[in-house]
């Protein structure tokens, strides 16, 4: 065969992503998708910004995991395992029959430690962050475009 098919599928994935970000940089063109790329363009810097903040915090709390129950979980002795099974945690917590397990009667200090370090610094800071820089954004892009608006109301006249 051409290729084996989780190969395939990766690269038809890798492909549609680049389809999309072609889309939004060919996006105004349309104009309900001209205000989304307007509030992309706008919120890219300070996105970018945060990011350059929010990686090094993610590595930094999944090594913490990793360190302090990757000997009695193997699926935090990985890293970056670990990194997305804290992405997970705090996305999609367990069911409320699984949230306390051998890990946390390993290190029961370790895990509450961790879980308000993750939940305040990652979940509600930076979520609250991301939110605060899109409407940030949202608000630049409809400035911008009522001063077009009327600027071509002053024209017309």
């Amino acid at each position: 065969p051409f290729m084996e098919l989780p190969v395939w599928n990766f690269w038809v994935a890798a492909t549609e992503m680049i389809l999309s970000v072609r889309l939004l940089n060919e996006g105004k063109i349309a104009k309900p998708l001209a205000r989304l790329v307007n509030v992309i363009d706008e919120a890219t810097a300070n996105m970018l910004a945060l990011f350059v903040v929010l990686v090094p915090l993610l590595a930094l709390t999944s090594l913490m995991h990793s360190q302090l129950f990757g000997l009695f979980d193997e699926g935090f002795a990985d890293p970056l395992v670990s990194l997305s099974r804290v992405v997970n945690m705090l996305t999609a917590p367990p069911s409320a029959s699984n949230t306390e397990g051998e890990v946390t009667d390993a290190q029961r200090s370790g895990s509450m430690l961790l879980f308000y370090w993750s939940t305040l610094s990652i979940r509600l800071c930076f979520g609250s962050f991301i939110v605060a820089i899109l409407v940030g954004a949202l608000n630049k892009a409809c400035a911008v475009a009522r001063v077009r608006l009327g600027v071509g109301a002053l024209n017309k006249a």
